[in-house]
C-alpha cells in the first residue's frame, strides 16, 4: 500500500502547485502589461510542468516498486512453508480454507499451495460459484501475481490521469475529492484492487 500513497502524495504536491501557478497568473494577468504578464506566465508554467515531471516520474516509480514488491511476493520459496501447510493433508472446509488464506495473503508460496488444494478440491466436487456454492473453495478470489501487478497498472494509469486533469482544473472540488479519496479503502465496501495489493 505504501506505493499507493506514494501517487497520492504525488498527485496532492501537483495539485497544490498547479493551484498555486494558476493564482500565480491570475494575478499576473491583472498587475501586468500583456507582453510582460506572457513572461512572467511561462516562468509559472515552466515550474509547474517541472512539478508535473517529477509527480508523474515519481508515479511511475512507485508503480514499478509495486510491481517488484509483487513478484518478489510470488516467488516461491521454501522456508516459507508454514505449519498451515500441514492442515492441507487432513482436509477442510470451504470455511476453514478462507480463514486460511486470509491468514496467509501476505506469503505467495502459501498462498499458491492453498489455491493448488482449493483447486483440486473444486474439480473433485465439481462446486462453482454457481453450483454448489456451499461446497465452493473460493480460489477466485486468491492473491496472485497477475492480480496485483494488474492493480499497479489501474492505479498508475489512473494516477497519471488525474495529474492531466489537475492541470485543467486545479481547484475543482471534484478533482480535490477524487485526489483524496484515491485508493481509499471505504468501510464496508469491497475493493478487489486494493485487495490484490494489500
Amino acid at each position: 500500500m505504501e506505493n499507493i500513497t506514494r501517487m497520492k502524495k504525488a498527485l496532492q504536491q501537483y495539485q497544490q502547485a498547479a493551484k498555486k501557478a494558476a493564482d500565480e497568473i491570475a494575478r499576473n494577468n491583472e498587475i501586468y502589461q500583456h507582453d510582460a504578464a506572457l513572461e512572467a506566465n511561462k516562468a509559472v508554467a515552466a515550474k509547474r510542468a517541472e512539478v508535473k515531471d517529477a509527480a508523474r516520474a515519481e508515479i511511475e516509480a512507485a508503480a514499478a516498486a509495486g510491481k517488484t514488491k509483487a513478484e518478489s511476493w510470488a516467488r516461491l520459496d521454501g522456508s516459507k512453508i508454514t505449519d498451515d501447510a500441514k492442515l492441507l493433508q487432513f482436509g477442510m472446509t470451504p470455511a476453514q480454507f478462507s480463514e486460511l488464506t486470509a491468514r496467509n495473503k501476505n506469503n505467495g508460496t502459501m498462498i499458491t499451495l492453498l489455491a493448488q488444494y482449493g483447486k483440486e478440491q473444486n474439480k473433485k466436487t465439481g462446486a462453482s460459484l454457481y453450483n454448489h456454492p456451499e461446497k465452493h473453495y473460493p480460489v477466485e478470489t486468491l492473491p496472485s501475481l497477475e492480480k496485483k501487478i494488474d492493480a499497479y497498472e489501474k492505479y498508475r494509469g489512473y494516477a497519471l490521469q488525474l495529474l492531466n486533469n489537475v492541470e485543467e482544473h486545479p481547484e475543482l472540488p471534484g478533482i480535490i475529492s477524487e485526489i483524496e479519496n484515491f485508493a481509499v479503502r471505504h468501510p464496508g465496501t469491497p475493493s478487489p484492487l486494493l485487495d490484490a495489493i494489500e
